[in-house]
């Protein structure tokens, strides 16, 4: 593990490069080999790492209280409502103004393969209720592999959603078209969303441009459903996915895959939901590595974490961290390589 004077924190091994930022835990770079054994940048990498300090489009960081939205800021918990700050219109995005992915974290542990980060979130924070402990941590192996586990208590019973924020372009082009990418999801239903991005309804992914049950390129579905609402609604793919049960350890949640780098990415996760979010409003005014600028659908979000909005939502997981539990959830991103 090597810090360097911004309190980054880089993990490595002779297959994989990864930097930890304390500010929202981000995992601000990425880097392996393509099938001729080239090292290159995989993630969405903003320029400079004190362009985290405003990034606005939450790339790598740590997502909470809640990931995605809230409708109306109202936080429905058990037989109580708070009004959550409203920082998405009349909605709360990924915890409000003060969440996870703008608060600078403290590293608590390091090794030579791992990195613990900690930040404390008051009670009354943007109207979340209890005062709660939230601990990353960052570890490499074996082999092309990172694991984000999660672990977090609270004084009182709380509603707690964390996710990842990375965006990915395999092809290690930063600023290149992502859209090309193969993405096969383990996942036979998705929930449309209205069109402030809120989730409405479950639906089956068959005969929908949200079939990834086999390896399809975003682009291609795209293209065969031009007119698709919830597609032009979000400029592409903005949505979360009901994963299947499965072995969260041995099968994977999602693959996304490079054909032209031989590059390919599994996401396992023990969380119930995917939201997939193809980066239809990334823009120009984004400014990432190597000089390069973020276009639409330059890089794909994979956002492992409960259903979005649950508490409005009659089917969902109702994720509530009871007073003196203990939350605790697990995501890895296992890298491979064709060889030539």
């Amino acid at each position: 593990m090597k810090q360097n004077d911004s309190g980054a924190v880089t993990l490595k091994n002779d297959q994989i490069e990864c930097r930890i930022l304390p500010m929202g835990a981000a995992l601000s770079s990425v880097r392996v080999q393509d099938r001729g054994g080239v090292f290159a940048e995989v993630a969405l990498a903003l320029a400079a790492d004190p362009d985290y300090e405003a990034n606005n489009i939450c790339t790598g960081a740590t997502l909470g209280p809640a990931a995605g939205r809230i409708r109306g800021g109202e936080l429905r918990l058990e037989d109580q409502c708070f009004q959550l700050v409203r920082n998405d219109g009349a909605n709360t995005l990924h915890g409000g103004p003060h969440g996870l992915s703008a608060a600078r974290f403290q590293v608590t542990a390091h090794t030579d393969s791992a990195v613990t980060l900690r930040a404390l979130l008051a009670d009354g924070l943007d109207g979340w209720p209890g005062n709660r402990t939230v601990d990353v941590t960052y570890t490499l192996g074996p082999e092309a592999r990172i694991t984000i586990d999660y672990q977090a208590e609270s004084d009182r019973d709380t509603y707690l959603d964390l996710s990842n924020h990375s965006y990915w372009n395999l092809s290690g082009r930063p600023g290149s078209d992502g859209l090309g990418q193969q993405l096969q999801i383990a996942a036979d239903k998705v929930l449309y969303n209205n069109e402030q991005h809120l989730p409405v309804k479950k639906m089956p992914v068959a005969g929908t441009p949200f079939d990834f049950r086999q390896p399809q390129t975003l682009e291609d579905q795209m293209n065969r459903y031009p007119q698709d609402p919830q597609l032009k609604n979000a400029h592409g793919y903005n949505n979360a996915f009901v994963l299947r049960k499965r072995n969260a350890e041995q099968d994977p949640a999602a693959v996304l895959y490079d054909p032209a780098s031989g590059r390919r990415l599994k996401l396992f996760t023990d969380q119930p939901a995917l939201v997939v979010y193809s980066g239809g409003y990334l823009d120009a005014s984004v400014s990432l590595c190597k000089g390069a600028k973020a276009a639409p659908g330059c890089a794909v979000a994979l956002e492992a974490q409960n259903w979005p909005d649950a508490g409005h939502l009659e089917e969902a997981p109702h994720p509530v961290l009871k007073a003196g539990g203990c939350y605790r959830r697990r995501i890895t991103f296992c890298f491979e390589t064709d060889r030539q």
